[in-house]
């Protein structure tokens, strides 16, 4: 759980822009999150998608914090 927490604290830089929905896992891999297709599978069911089938970064973020 602790690792958890410093890892959110270190990523919360990164909040801002978008990203693509089929980059999504990705994006959660180089900013060190490793889930399975199941959990990213899951963690998109949740997410808001605009047109151009992008999800705000910020949004990515606290969805996947609710996941873990």
């Amino acid at each position: 759980m602790v690792y958890k927490n410093r890892l959110m604290d270190g990523v919360r830089k990164y909040r801002g822009g978008k990203v693509n929905i089929n980059k999504i896992d990705d994006a959660l891999k180089n900013m060190g999150f490793l889930l399975d297709e199941e959990d990213i599978e899951e963690l998109c069911s949740h997410l808001p998608i605009d047109v151009e089938r992008k999800v705000k970064l910020d949004r990515l973020l606290d969805e996947v914090q609710e996941l873990l």
